[in-house]
């Protein structure tokens, strides 16, 4: 079995994972998606996001496969999802909280979360450029 099949295998059933996982917690919870305000909500839908979207990086990751890309980028970008998760998490909480200074702090998190993309996005443009001249 190919590299590339293996791997989008391995996408598939982690999306099932995610969207289970989802469903489960909905389920087991009783929560409502109209009353989406409440911890126990943001904490399923964060966790099944997490498995969404890093979950087979993670599983590479930790099984120190790399598959089409090196398993330091994998732990890098499971970091960067789960900064941003975290980053999303305290923005929600922060949503009622008055300005100060004239700023509101939701805005001052989303920067730091723009900030954490570009620099994920330019560290790993760097590192892809080393990997090929070095050749």
């Amino acid at each position: 079995m190919s590299v590339a099949f293996r791997s989008l295998k391995l996408q598939g059933l982690t999306i099932l994972l995610g969207l289970s996982i989802f469903a489960v917690g909905t389920v087991a919870f009783d929560l409502d998606p109209g009353e989406s305000d409440t911890i126990i909500y943001m904490t399923v839908f964060v966790v099944s996001y997490f498995v969404l979207v890093a979950g087979a990086h993670l599983y590479m990751a930790i099984r120190g496969e790399s598959g089409d890309v090196p398993v330091d980028s994998h732990w890098r970008f499971v970091g960067v999802v789960a900064l941003l998760l975290g980053l999303g998490l305290i923005g929600w909480t922060l949503k009622g909280v008055q300005p100060i200074a004239g700023v509101d702090p939701a805005f001052v998190v989303g920067m730091v979360a723009l900030a954490v993309m570009v620099g994920y996005v330019s560290f790993e443009a760097r590192e892809g450029y080393r990997a090929v001249t070095t050749q």
